[in-house]
């Protein structure tokens, strides 16, 4: 089975597979990873979700096809009015949001780059949450007077780092959309529909 097959098929019953995902895995067997930040597709075990959550009852709700680095879980997800979208789970129990409602914009989302999109500061774009983490770790060890232009000379083509440039082109020109600057032109921060589900599944089936 290629990679697209061998994903559907970890999929629960209640999980579609769309065609753009397909094309997802085209284009990785094409051109191999990195795809953009430390995001890889991942074909699931079928325990993931039983592990994530510490039970196994709402498993049927996901489809796993993805992970971070960390380990952070890309999946999609049906909510209760059987609308499928997709979510990010966090490898620590944290970082839960929905990310897209259909995966065009997952993968919009995800060509704007972010490294690591379980710390990604959404307000801003990738180079310039680069450059506030380097800022941060130079005031951290008492350098307090460095400044942005100074990080930009230091760091150049590294506050780049997680954007391909190739992976945006295909995604602009295959689907024929944008690709956003900031995450928070894709994800609502300040949707709590996903954590407020996660909580009432834990209330009920929760040790």
């Amino acid at each position: 089975m290629n990679l697209f097959e061998q994903l559907k098929s970890s999929f629960p019953e209640q999980i579609k597979a769309p065609q753009e995902l397909e094309h997802l895995c085209h284009w990785v067997e094409q051109n191999g990873y990195p795809i953009s930040g430390d995001f890889e597709l991942r074909v699931d075990d079928g325990e993931t979700i039983n592990h994530w959550f510490g039970f196994n009852e709402v498993s049927h709700r996901f489809g796993v096809f993805g992970a971070g680095a960390t380990g952070d879980i890309f999946a999609f997800w049906v909510d209760d009015n059987d609308h499928q979208k997709i979510v990010h789970l966090g490898s620590e129990g944290d970082n839960m949001f929905i990310i897209a409602e259909d995966f065009i914009d997952f993968l919009r989302f995800l060509a704007i780059g972010y490294k690591e999109i379980s710390q990604a500061n959404m307000h801003v774009s990738p180079m310039e949450h680069n450059i506030q983490e380097a800022l941060k770790q130079f005031r951290f060890v008492g350098n307090t007077t460095i400044t942005e232009a100074e990080i930009v000379a230091e760091y150049g083509d590294e506050l780049y780092e997680g954007i391909n440039n190739n992976f945006q082109h295909w995604v602009k020109e295959a689907f024929k959309v944008s690709i956003p600057v900031k995450g928070n032109e894709i994800i609502n921060v300040n949707d709590r529909t996903f954590q407020d589900w996660l909580e009432k599944q834990y209330e009920m089936y929760g040790e």
